[in-house]
């Protein structure tokens, strides 16, 4: 089905900006018509991993009711950026633009994180009801939440105030980025953790990446200059793939050896059929 973009739509898709995401004040979370064009914060269809669903319910919508109040009583930009301020949680979702109508322009959100920021403080948490809450409380681009689950992969790291961390790949099923520091940095990435999927790699090397800020993607990176990959191929679809490759070597051989094994006897065959006309 082919849909034609809207207004908001257009406006949007000028933007050349390489990736962020779009909140759509029409029941985001239940309409997939922004995910056409978009990478929406309602996501895809209805279904939705159980710990975003959270984030949407606890977090998402009370600020989406904030942000509505406020914008409507915002006559400055500085207004504009102080209803901003408040969206913590969609500010760390890198939530670039907000459409409120369709066939106007969007509102653009100055006080997004953007895809990956360095923080300097860390808070380390021992469940799932400490992590929603610590994060409803704290400043995200100032600091990681991790549950202590994770503590022994968030291996010592300092705040770097010139260090930069930017995106310069963007596909579904992989993401590169450009590291730059003096220190080894504490980094939040924008995109969700998903553990059975998503394989971390530092110049090539896999390395290991953590869940932060309740739903999002953390990682200390070594200082220096480095490349960093996130890319997705499930164990299971590994598993199966090195499955079917032994499988069809296994079919080759066997193929191979059963073609031999033919001409073995068609050869025996005709020497016994020689030897019986030279015996007669």
């Amino acid at each position: 089905e082919t849909r034609k973009p809207t207004k908001a739509d257009e406006f949007i898709l000028a933007d050349k900006d390489v990736d962020f995401r779009v909140l759509n004040l029409n029941n985001p979370f239940n309409n997939s018509e922004t995910s056409y064009f978009h990478h929406s914060i309602g996501g895809y269809n209805a279904a939705k991993l159980r710990r975003y669903q959270d984030l949407i319910e606890q977090c998402i919508e009370p600020e989406m009711k904030t942000v509505i109040t406020d914008l409507q009583k915002a006559r400055t930009n500085e207004d504009v950026e102080a209803a901003f301020a408040s969206t913590k949680v969609l500010n760390m979702l890198n939530t670039k633009y907000i459409i409120y109508n369709n066939d106007a322009a969007p509102i653009m959100n100055p006080m997004r994180n953007g895809d990956a920021w360095v923080v300097g403080d860390v808070k380390f948490v021992k469940d799932a009801d400490a992590e929603m809450n610590t994060l409803k409380e704290i400043d995200p681009s100032k600091t990681a939440i991790i549950n202590e689950e994770f503590k022994s992969l968030v291996t010592p790291f300092e705040m770097d105030s010139t260090a930069k961390v930017e995106l310069t790949l963007s596909h579904p099923n992989k993401k590169t980025f450009a590291s730059s520091s003096q220190k080894d940095i504490l980094t939040i990435f924008s995109d969700v953790y998903y553990q059975p999927g998503w394989h971390a790699y530092v110049d090539g090397k896999e390395v290991d990446h953590f869940r932060t800020n309740w739903i999002l993607r953390g990682m200390v990176i070594p200082a220096g200059e480095h490349e960093i990959e996130f890319l997705f191929y499930p164990d299971t679809f590994v598993n199966l793939t090195h499955l079917s490759n032994t499988i069809g070597w296994i079919l080759i051989l066997l193929i191979v050896g059963y073609i031999g094994y033919y001409f073995y006897r068609k050869k025996n065959k005709k020497d016994d059929v020689d030897a019986l006309v030279v015996k007669d």
